[in-house]
């Protein structure tokens, strides 16, 4: 006859982590690897209304010079932002397309005037090229914040995050892709349980699963974590529930 093994906390962990790489990392939802944010053309709102999208699903400045266009983005909070690469289409001259990644300042009453921040490392720029063309960033690290000083004003303001390109005259956008991935938040500087020393093999993973509330140990006084304590099925049922947000209305 087999033998149930007991599951630990720390087991635990990795196997829901195990999980989600397994099962839905593939469909850009969860994991450790790179993922890609498309931001097609329908999505832009153009400041000129002289624009059409083409035969070839490109977005044309019919305009008379370079108008802007904007899309909002939506990336979680922790996220690292890696690269940003745009489509073109452009004409062998002077003229060139970019874009970049922008942090709008969210303005609530009394809270100031609207402000601007460009993610450092996000701009891109095409090539005076005749055709179809794909321009890349150089790699760079952009953790997404719930909060950023957008003003200099040293406070934190709530932010959107969009993409902000400009298309000249005659020249077309095809899309933009983001290429981000998750990551498990970093340690604190001192460990929230007593029994769970920081630099131990699964601190990084306890803290993070105390600081998104997933838990909040075994024991209050002294604060305990017992990582080798067995866990109950009822106890996992809490873990991944919350975990993955499970809800059902019906």
């Amino acid at each position: 006859m087999k033998r149930s093994r007991s599951l630990t906390p720390a087991l635990v962990i990795a196997a829901v982590a195990l999980a989600l790489f397994a099962g839905v990392a593939r469909s850009q939802s969860y994991g450790p690897d790179d993922q890609v944010l498309t931001v097609g053309v329908a999505e832009f709102q153009a400041v000129s209304l002289f624009s059409h999208i083409d035969a070839d699903g490109y977005l044309y400045n019919d305009g008379e010079g370079t108008d802007g266009f904007r899309a909002s983005v939506r990336l979680p909070r922790g996220a690292v932002v890696e690269r940003l690469c745009m489509y073109t289409h452009t004409s062998a001259n002077t003229h060139t397309i970019s874009a970049r990644l922008v942090a709008d300042k969210l303005v609530l009453g009394g809270g100031g005037g609207p402000a601007e921040l460009v993610i450092p490392g996000s701009a891109v720029q095409s090539a005076s090229v005749d055709g179809y063309g794909l321009f890349c960033t150089d790699p760079f690290a952009f953790t997404v914040p719930g909060t950023i000083d957008v003003d200099g004003d040293g406070g934190q303001d709530s932010v959107q995050f969009l993409v902000d390109a400009l298309l000249p005259s005659g020249f077309a956008l095809g899309a933009v892709k983001i290429t981000w991935k998750r990551q498990v938040s970093p340690l604190p500087a001192s460990s929230s349980f007593d029994d769970v020393p920081l630099g131990s093999q699964y601190s990084q993973f306890i803290e993070a699963l105390r600081a998104a509330g997933i838990t909040g140990g075994c024991q209050a006084d002294p604060p305990l974590y017992c990582p080798d304590r067995p866990i109950t099925r009822a106890e996992m049922a809490v873990y991944l529930s919350l975990a993955l947000g499970l809800h059902w209305s019906d």
